[in-house]
């Protein structure tokens, strides 16, 4: 449940309520993604991590991106 949960961030909120409600989606749509790879986020994600905890962590690590 938890990697679903995770999810939801990516998920359009109709798109979450038609799949909540059982409704049907159109076949097609208009939309567009970005995929960024940060290279060395991962070993610098579980660096703060383990040394602040996962709520300090996230908001250091939102400094450091910005």
């Amino acid at each position: 449940m938890a990697f679903v949960d995770s999810l939801t961030a990516y998920i359009p909120m109709d798109r979450r309520q038609a799949l909540v409600e059982s409704a049907s989606l159109p076949e097609q749509t208009q939309g567009s993604a970005l995929f960024a790879d940060v290279s060395g986020f991962s070993s610098l994600a579980q660096s703060l991590a383990a040394q602040l905890g996962p709520q300090r962590a996230a908001e250091e690590l939102t400094q450091h991106i910005n």
